[in-house]
């Protein structure tokens, strides 16, 4: 790994998140990352999300109306490198504890492709999908990860299109607001 203790050497003190991206542009490079996405960073497609302060640290709260149509988006613009793809997600929710029945709608993350340059954001093609896996409406109270590590999806290289992870809310019967969204995390893996 000389050319990437070269590359340090040469930049000094530099972010973690940058020599993990240049680990894995060095050739022959097989291991992943993973990259704790800012919460502050996320946005609300409707007044249903808002933004709490949980002791010093953001999370993101359904506390507005229940609608399954209207998600909180992260877009993932550069946090892919070139010559790398996204391989998995983990989203940390928490819903709120007196549920007596799982949501008819549970919660659900998306990987999608959307419009770079697209203020408001209004539409996307999804990628990838996974639903709340919760089997009990005790795990479904309990703090619990919605996540994926089976994807492929590379970093795009059309300048028009960006990724985002976008996560949907509860709804329909059972429903109860105030679920929180208390981290997201990525991996990222060499081609």
């Amino acid at each position: 790994m000389p050319i990437f203790r070269t590359l340090v050497n040469a930049l000094g003190d530099v972010s973690s998140t940058f020599i993990e991206a240049a680990k894995l542009a060095v050739p022959g490079a097989t291991s992943s990352y993973s990259r704790l996405i800012p919460l502050g960073s996320g946005h609300a497609i409707s007044t249903d999300w808002s933004k709490i302060d949980q002791t010093n640290k953001y999370a993101w709260q359904q506390s507005g109306g229940l609608s399954t149509t209207s998600p909180l988006v992260f877009e993932l613009g550069g946090l892919i490198p070139s010559f790398c793809r996204l391989t998995g997600f983990t989203c940390s929710i928490d819903p709120t504890d007196g549920h007596a029945s799982i949501p008819a709608t549970r919660p659900r993350v998306v990987i999608a492709r959307m419009p770079r340059i697209s203020s408001p954001i209004t539409s996307w093609s999804e990628l990838s999908e996974v639903n709340d896996g919760a089997a009990s409406v005790a795990a479904y109270n309990a703090a619990h990860y919605v996540s994926s590590s089976s994807l492929n999806i590379a970093a795009s290289w059309n300048e028009a299109y960006e990724h985002a992870l976008i996560i949907y809310g509860e709804g329909g019967a059972g429903a109860i607001a105030g679920l929180t969204v208390n981290s997201v995390v990525v991996t990222i893996a060499p081609y």
